[in-house]
């Protein structure tokens, strides 16, 4: 960055920034994000981006969790799943997912998905809103429900990724293939 773009940095930035750095491995993908942070904050084109609550933020979040944010910036996941529906109970289980976007194969741990997008909702993050339902029939009776949902950022998720991820180089925190 040009010298003349580089501004004071907000201390409520800044502060956490350092605190929370000190517990993260140089080489995680939090590293990257809290330095991005911490870029951004001193850059005049930039610092609008930065909020003080996003460090805590990344503190917060799990490898596999920012590489969902990564890869969510480029687009969303959309996702098909079944529910079996047990009309005397009045109720839907037995949840599978017929089809994801999801780029399972490059998280650490793909089968904690659902806990992922459940903390980065938690944290206004993402959304995963059902776009369209579908009822399964058997014999005039309902017996599942197939459901057409997207994964993606909120507007604070996309400030966030903007302001954390950056735009290049994190590809390096893929997970490898074994």
């Amino acid at each position: 960055m040009p010298d003349e773009r580089r501004i004071d940095p907000p201390l409520e930035v800044v502060g956490p920034v350092i605190e929370h750095l000190r517990f993260v491995d140089e080489s995680s993908p939090l590293s990257a994000m809290f330095e991005e942070l911490l870029s951004k904050s001193i850059d005049q084109n930039g610092h609008a981006d930065v909020h003080p609550a996003f460090a805590m933020m990344i503190s917060q979040l799990s490898r596999d969790e920012a590489w969902m944010l990564f890869r969510l910036r480029e687009s969303s996941f959309e996702v098909v799943d079944h529910l079996d529906y047990d009309g005397t109970a009045n109720t839907f289980s037995n949840r599978t997912i017929v089809k994801s976007d999801l780029p399972s194969v490059e998280l650490y741990l793909s089968d904690k998905v659902d806990l992922s997008f459940a903390h980065l909702q938690s944290l206004g993050l993402v959304e995963w809103p059902v776009m369209r339902q579908d009822p399964v029939m058997a014999n005039g009776r309902q017996t599942g429900l197939t459901r057409f949902s997207t994964m993606q950022l909120t507007d604070l998720g996309k400030l966030f990724v903007k302001a954390a991820v950056p735009q290049s180089g994190f590809e390096r925190f893929a997970k490898t293939q074994t």
